[in-house]
């Protein structure tokens, strides 16, 4: 098993006719860690990059990878490691989508054909039966047409990336703060860089990627201002 090291390059090339890499252009290099195995030295620093743009079709919980290869690694990190990002808290808020949920409505029995497969194919989230639950759909939702935000963002759980990784599960309320249809949730992730909590990256609202994922689409339900309603 390999991983990369990081060391900054400040050094600059001193021939203008050159092309050259920013002076703080990262540099990668290899490193087999059965070398920190059997030397018993320890990592006392590991770094991953918490969002990647190129990663804006997965669903946000899909980068907690990161917290599985952390685990993985527990072995040649030292005891105080830092660890970047130390944390991640996954958030939503309710939101009406009426076009997206248009666009996204199940079909059902036409001319005696069953759609059942092209639904679950095209991930359909409106007028489904009963016992079946909605989707989650990986959007940017501020591409999906008209949307609103009808409650207050609040959190559903936390991971903490200073232990390995582990089984989560979490409950929350939402409080409606204007009436409207939800058709369903959308979730991010705040990833936490210092155990001071003054750098978080996160795709939500007010930042530069709102709101990327859809998920949990439900039937259309009417709120009511200040309704407190269990997730």
């Amino acid at each position: 098993m390999e991983f990369f090291s990081h060391s900054l390059d400040f050094q600059l090339q001193q021939n203008r006719s050159i092309v050259r890499l920013s002076p703080t252009h990262i540099n990668l290099q290899k490193i087999d860690i059965s070398y920190y195995c059997s030397n018993e030295k320890r990592v006392d620093l590991l770094l991953a990059e918490p969002f990647y743009v190129g990663h804006d079709g997965m669903l946000p919980w899909q980068n907690l990878r990161f917290w599985k290869d952390r685990t993985t690694l527990s072995d040649i990190l030292s005891e105080d490691a830092l660890i970047i990002p130390c944390k991640g808290i996954l958030r939503a808020c309710a939101v009406s989508l009426p076009d997206l949920w248009k666009s996204r409505c199940c079909l059902s029995n036409v001319e005696g054909f069953d759609h059942s497969v092209v639904n679950a194919t095209l991930g359909a989230c409106g007028h489904l039966p009963d016992l079946e639950e909605g989707p989650c759909l990986p959007f940017f939702v501020w591409q999906c047409g008209e949307f609103d935000v009808l409650s207050e963002t609040f959190d559903v759980m936390e991971f903490d990336f200073s232990k390995q990784i582990c089984q989560c599960q979490g409950k929350s309320q939402v409080k409606f703060t204007k009436t409207g249809v939800c058709h369903g949730f959308v979730l991010w992730i705040n990833w936490v860089m210092d155990l001071q909590n003054s750098v978080v990256i996160s795709t939500g609202p007010g930042h530069s990627f709102p709101f990327p994922t859809l998920t949990k689409a439900m039937k259309p339900h009417s709120s009511i201002q200040h309704l407190w309603q269990k997730l």
